[in-house]
């Protein structure tokens, strides 16, 4: 497989983040590699147990990278080292890119669940969907909304993780992230 024409140890099927100093790849099989920009050689390799489908969110020098084998890992962009002592522990395969809100990550799994998390790693609390969450929340005048692989579309106070409204639009699931238009 290749990212850009350069060489990667296995298939990618998440978006590739770029950087002036790497390219942080996700891979399909287990694990994500940090590729220097300027030699394409590997800096650095998070392991995992399982695949990364969904990119990773960097944020303020912490790339945040949600993995098939259940967990979020939180580690430094520039060289790999995990910033928290063990990854967040989700249940579920994480199949969803974290979003941040006021000091927090919000991230999906498919045990049809979404997780907030602190920025030290710890669960704070979740909301309970209707199935799997396989796409991103998106947060816009402080409502995070969400979809489901029910067709249920969620949304839901941040700070509480309470509903403020659901309902079910689909017969079908939705992958994609909800679309949220003024």
């Amino acid at each position: 497989d290749t990212v850009t024409g350069i060489a990667v140890p296995d298939h990618v099927i998440a978006d590739v983040i770029v950087t002036d100093d790497f390219y942080y790849v996700p891979l399909q099989q287990r694990n994500l590699v940090a590729l220097d920009r300027q030699t394409l050689e590997i800096r650095w390799t998070l392991e995992t147990e399982s695949g990364i489908w969904e990119s990773p969110l960097l944020h303020e020098g912490v790339l945040y990278v949600p993995s098939i084998d259940h967990n979020l890992y939180a580690v430094d962009a520039q060289t790999g080292e995990p910033v928290w002592a063990s990854p967040a522990y989700l249940e579920g395969a994480v199949g969803s890119t974290p979003v941040i809100y006021e000091d927090h990550l919000y991230v999906g799994s498919f045990i049809h669940k979404l997780f907030k998390v602190d920025l030290q790693g710890r669960i704070i609390s979740t909301y309970q969907a209707d199935n799997w969450i396989w796409s991103s929340p998106v947060i816009d005048d402080g409502v995070l909304y969400l979809a489901d692989l029910a067709g249920t579309v969620h949304a839901i106070n941040p700070e509480t993780m309470t509903a403020i409204w659901s309902q079910r639009v689909s017969e079908r699931g939705f992958r994609p992230s909800p679309l949220v238009t003024p």
